[in-house]
């Protein structure tokens, strides 16, 4: 008898094996059937750890216990008594047919929302690994045992051949809907998500239920789940801040531009505003609840606070090492502004403009004085008008005294003028 795994090329679907009769070596006894394959999760491809044989007993065998496996039967060695105990799995370990087997899966390659039908296991060595998730019908006609006589028959009536629909384990994400166990535990599909795009990640999210979103999105790391949020509906947004923990809240808050959190905010509950703002830092809170005292039909409630302005006494050579400083964070670094000693709007210059001229030169040199700009109280279908009628990407915002206090994007003025915009670009 072969050792270990014989199979054709050295791969065997998940369904060929499940149900085969398992064998005690020693006595020959027939022990039960296979009724599931334990994995652990620690490595990229998750590798058979042991068996769950049921049949009037239950049993579990380490993988290290198998003798003989093949597509007819399965031989144990070395049975004992303490195989008949409930396997203790580690926080690693999940079994295949319970934790995947027709559950969703995120296909990141082709970042959509899956079924699996089957999954394919490859031997190498004296181990067994999960490398593919089967998500095509071949697969469910496999399990169900027609696949010979459906594929036969389609290929002799209409000439068409029914394939396998596999996709690499590593460009899966399964999701656990247990909210104890985050996906897998697996932290390559941490990686793997963030290399989605917002877009596509909000698309897939969408055809989820509440709880298996706020399971992915704990997963997430926060600059991922911070871009993610952002692109789904608003009332999908404000589901996630109540399903999500206040602290999770907070951090993805503090990624996305403070505009977007305070229209976020702004239909929220009071109590939900109250103890979201109560974790932040009190200036970030303060600048936030100023905000949100803003009709939001004026300029003020579409500006946001995070733009870069300097000193009109400052060189070009200061001004763009700001620039280096803050083009994380800032909204926009196309535009600096430039503020006279009372903090009121003096100018503008381009960053373009600053590459363009020497380092040493003072700003008040090359800027442009006369800016175009809103005050904070412009209605906002004016504030669209004046990106059209001017063809800007930012205007800044100001007072009564013309201080400088935010800026104002395209992309913002026209969504909170026109919603039909945002709503025919968001997710449905």
């Amino acid at each position: 008898m072969s050792k270990l795994p014989s199979f054709n090329n050295n791969f065997i679907f998940l369904s060929e094996l499940i149900g085969l009769p398992v064998f005690d070596q020693k006595t020959q006894k027939k022990l039960g059937k296979l009724s599931d394959i334990s994995v652990t999760t620690k490595e990229v491809y998750p590798k058979v750890t042991g068996l769950s044989v049921k049949d009037g007993n239950n049993y579990y065998f380490p993988w290290s216990k198998v003798e003989s496996l093949d597509r007819n039967f399965i031989i144990i060695k070395d049975v004992a008594v303490t195989n008949q105990n409930e396997p203790a799995l580690t926080d690693c370990e999940i079994f295949l047919k319970d934790v995947l087997l027709d559950k969703q899966i995120v296909n990141i390659s082709g970042s959509n929302l899956v079924r699996v039908n089957d999954l394919h296991l490859l031997k190498e060595n004296q181990n067994l690994w999960l490398v593919h998730v089967d998500v095509g019908f071949r697969g469910l006609l496999r399990r169900l045992g027609w696949e010979n006589f459906i594929c036969a028959v389609s290929e002799w009536l209409f000439a068409y051949k029914i394939t396998d629909n596999i996709i690499s384990w590593k460009f899966v994400h399964p999701i656990r809907t247990d909210a104890a166990c985050p996906p897998m535990k697996l932290q390559v599909t941490h990686e793997k998500l963030s290399e989605l795009h917002p877009v596509d990640l909000a698309e897939i999210l969408m055809d989820m239920g509440v709880n298996e979103r706020s399971i992915i999105f704990r997963s997430m790391d926060t600059k991922t789940a911070a871009k993610t949020l952002q692109e789904l509906p608003r009332k999908t947004q404000i589901e996630m801040l109540e399903a999500l923990y206040k602290e999770q809240v907070v951090e993805i808050l503090s990624f996305m531009p403070i505009d977007e959190t305070v229209d976020l905010l702004g239909e929220t509950s009071e109590r939900a505003q109250h103890s979201i703002l109560a974790l932040m830092k009190k200036d970030k809170a303060a600048e936030i609840k100023n905000l949100l005292t803003h009709s939001e039909k004026i300029a003020g409630a579409l500006m946001n606070t995070e733009f870069i302005s300097v000193p009109v006494t400052w060189t070009l050579e200061q001004t763009q090492a700001l620039i280096k400083e803050k083009s994380k964070t800032a909204e926009s670094i196309y535009y600096i502004y430039i503020t006279d000693e009372k903090g009121a709007l003096a100018g503008a210059i381009t960053y373009r403009d600053i590459l363009q001229n020497e380092p040493l030169k003072p700003i008040a040199e090359v800027m442009k004085k006369r800016v175009t700009k809103v005050r904070i109280d412009t209605d906002r279908k004016k504030v669209a008008q004046m990106f059209v009628k001017y063809n800007f990407n930012v205007l800044p915002v100001v007072d009564k005294q013309n201080k400088l206090k935010g800026i104002i994007t395209i992309k913002d003025a026209l969504e909170a003028a026109y919603p039909e915009i945002k709503e025919d670009a968001t997710v449905q």
